[in-house]
C-alpha cells in the first residue's frame, strides 16, 4: 500500500499541472491567429462594409414650377389662405359622402348601417321622396302625372258558328245550316283632366260585322264613329282648390287603400323631407 500511495503522489502533480494547461490553452495550438473563423459572418460583414463605404444615391424629382418653393420643416410661416364659406363646406362634405354617419356611431352595435340601412339618412333622400309613387307619400312628379294626357285602345275580335232552327230567324238560312258570323270592335280613346275637375276626352269606336244570311246586300259591313265628351263636376270635386289638394276625381287605378294626394299635398311632403335632411346635417 505504502508502494501504490508513494507511486501515486509522485505522478499526480505533473498529471495536474499539464491537465490545467491544456484548459487555459484550449485548441489555439492549431491555429495561427487565435481567431474563431466565421464563414457567414464574414459575408454580411463584407456587405456592410461595402455599404458603408458606397452609399445608395437617391433621385428626388424635383418639385413642379406651379407648386411653388418647397416647406420646409422649420419654416412655420402660414401660407396662402383660401377663404370658404360654411355653406361651401358642408356641400363639399356631402358631395363626398352619399350617407349621413352619426359621430362615434361606426363601432356601435346599434349602428343603423348595419341593422337597419334602409332608415339611415342619405343625400338621395329628398330625391326619393320627390319621386315616390307609393300610396299616401306620393311625390310631385306622381301628383303632376294626374294631369297627363292618358290614351287608351282596345280590340276585340270574335268568330261565331250556330246551327239554325228557325226559318223566319235566321235571316233566310234553312233550317239545318250553319250561320258563321266574324265581328271586331276597335276602340280609342284620348283623356285629359283639368285642374278644375273637370275631364275632356276624344273617343273613337269602329265596328266590324260579317256573316253568311242570303238576305244581306253585302255579306260584311263596317260602321264607326268619333266623338268628344266634357264632364264637369258642379258640387263634390269641383274646383281648383279641391284638386290641387286631392287630386283630380277621375284619376283611375287608386285602389281600395289610397289615399288622394294633390300637388299640395306631394310639395308639403317634400317640404318635410328637406327639412328632415337638413336636421340631419
Amino acid at each position: 500500500m505504502r508502494f501504490f500511495r508513494g507511486l501515486i503522489e509522485r505522478f499526480s502533480m505533473p498529471a495536474l499541472v499539464c491537465l490545467v494547461c491544456g484548459v487555459v490553452t484550449g485548441c489555439s495550438v492549431f491555429r495561427e491567429d487565435g481567431r474563431h473563423v466565421n464563414l457567414i459572418a464574414g459575408h454580411y460583414l463584407a456587405l456592410a462594409e461595402e455599404a458603408v463605404a458606397a452609399p445608395p444615391v437617391i433621385e428626388v424629382a424635383a418639385p413642379a414650377g406651379a407648386l411653388g418653393k418647397a416647406r420646409k420643416l422649420e419654416e412655420l410661416k402660414p401660407q396662402d389662405l383660401q377663404p370658404i364659406a360654411l355653406f361651401d363646406v358642408l356641400a363639399i362634405a356631402l358631395r363626398h359622402s352619399d350617407v349621413i354617419r352619426n359621430n362615434a356611431q361606426f363601432l356601435s352595435p346599434g349602428n343603423q348601417i348595419l341593422t337597419a340601412p334602409q332608415a339611415v339618412p342619405s343625400v338621395f333622400d329628398p330625391a326619393i321622396a320627390d319621386d315616390s309613387v307609393n300610396n299616401g307619400v306620393r311625390g310631385t312628379a306622381a301628383a303632376t302625372s294626374d294631369f297627363d294626357p292618358r290614351f287608351s285602345t282596345s280590340l276585340i275580335w270574335s268568330k261565331d258558328e250556330l246551327v239554325q232552327n228557325n226559318l223566319f230567324l235566321s235571316g233566310g238560312l234553312a233550317p239545318g245550316n250553319v250561320l258563321v258570323e266574324d265581328g271586331a270592335q276597335f276602340r280609342s280613346r284620348l283623356d285629359q283632366s283639368l285642374l278644375t275637375g273637370g275631364n275632356v276626352a276624344l273617343v273613337q269606336e269602329w265596328n266590324y260585322a260579317s256573316n253568311n244570311q242570303p238576305n244581306r246586300l253585302f255579306t260584311s259591313a263596317y260602321s264607326g264613329s268619333l266623338g268628344a265628351e266634357f264632364r264637369q263636376p258642379l258640387l263634390a270635386g269641383a274646383g281648383r282648390d279641391f284638386t290641387s289638394v286631392a287630386g283630380p276625381l277621375d284619376r283611375g287605378n287608386k285602389g281600395p287603400y289610397a289615399v288622394d294626394q294633390g300637388l299640395v299635398i306631394a310639395r308639403i311632403n317634400r317640404k318635410i323631407n328637406e327639412l328632415d335632411f337638413e336636421r340631419e346635417v
